[in-house]
């Protein structure tokens, strides 16, 4: 995912969403010194995990906004 465009983006964080667990997530980037790469490689479902905390919270805070838009009218 080294393109940062919306429908890049959005694909992304939607294949993570939807995979199963197991997958490895690896992140590279520029290291400190010149001409060098830092590869990482860490466990995916942490991050799945926090991805659908988040948007369950979400989901919540929609939900009572729309309620409370509702009562008030």
């Amino acid at each position: 995912m080294r393109q940062r465009d919306l429908p890049t983006l959005i694909m992304g964080a939607l294949d993570i969403l939807l995979a199963g667990p197991g997958r490895t997530l690896r992140i590279v980037g520029p290291g400190d010194l010149d001409q060098t790469m830092v590869a990482l490689l860490t466990p995916e479902q942490p991050l799945r995990q926090e991805m659908l905390d988040y948007s369950g919270q979400v989901v919540v805070i929609s939900l009572t906004l729309a309620i409370l838009a509702t009562l008030a009218l």
